[in-house]
């Protein structure tokens, strides 16, 4: 079992919608969990589960509740073609239980021990992808401390770039205070666009910081429609037909994790 999460400061980055297609690739030969604690539940929104309807079992149990059974909290296979993809969904009430969290002890890892007391039930499951929000807030390092791998998105505006240094330099101060080894693994490009000066002037920069540049996937994803029609008839674009440039850079990108042993 690897636990990745899937992290950014800037919003519209395509960070929900990357771990979507990453987790969709993974379970064509994986067993694969999504955990959604970003209160947007974007990423539960995806595989079909209606997140206005909050009255049941969801991510936020877990801080509420950490003896909760995990069984009940999981959605079995969502999305049809895709038996080996479950998930625990997110819930919009979530920024309530970041208030909550300040008063616990051990606050920042009540989801990892909650995966380490429930060990038998998460075994089953090759890779966990965590879906985050664009903050380094209490649910986020709950996400983070659990997490094998930290995996970076970024678009090519010059907004991520500073949020891809400020994502760095925060979490540094968080992990060397809980005694975390760094477990930032990588850096994806999402969005990219050939025909603007924005997207090489984004690759070049990236490629002079001796710091980014060693994190960075070599395969950009880049900006396709293929993507939200894909996720409107809630599929992966590795499912989704018409789309197969789209999926075959998706493909490259879960190759290369797994030879970097992100994945």
């Amino acid at each position: 079992m690897k636990i990745i999460s899937v992290g950014t400061l800037k919003g519209g980055t395509g960070k929900s919608m990357m771990a979507f297609n990453l987790a969709g690739a993974l379970a064509e030969e994986k067993k694969v969990l999504l955990m959604d604690v970003d209160p947007q539940c974007n990423l539960s929104n995806n595989v079909g589960i209606n997140i206005a309807q909050q009255d049941t079992y969801t991510i936020k149990d877990i801080f509420d509740n950490p003896n909760i059974d995990p069984e009940k909290l999981t959605v079995r296979h969502p999305i049809e073609p895709l038996e080996n993809l479950d998930i625990i969904p997110g819930h919009i009430q979530l920024t309530a239980t970041e208030l909550l969290l300040s008063s616990k002890p051990a606050r920042e890892r009540i989801l990892e021990y909650y995966i380490e007391d429930n060990r038998d039930f998460f075994e089953q499951y090759d890779y966990i992808i965590i879906d985050t929000n664009p903050s380094m807030g209490l649910v986020n390092q709950n996400a983070f401390c659990a997490s094998d791998s930290i995996i970076l998105v970024s678009d090519i505006d010059d907004n991520s770039r500073i949020g891809l240094e400020l994502f760095i330099y925060l979490w540094e101060e968080v992990r060397k205070a809980l005694r975390k080894k760094d477990n930032v693994k990588a850096l994806l490009i999402n969005k990219l666009d050939v025909r603007t000066n924005l997207s090489s002037d984004m690759l070049e920069y990236i490629g002079s910081d001796s710091d980014l540049s060693k994190l960075m996937i070599s395969q950009p994803v880049r900006s396709r429609v293929a993507f939200p029609k894909a996720a409107m008839q809630r599929l992966p674009v590795t499912l989704y037909k018409g789309a197969e440039q789209s999926a075959e850079e998706i493909r490259n990108v879960v190759k290369e994790l797994y030879e970097r042993e992100v994945f």
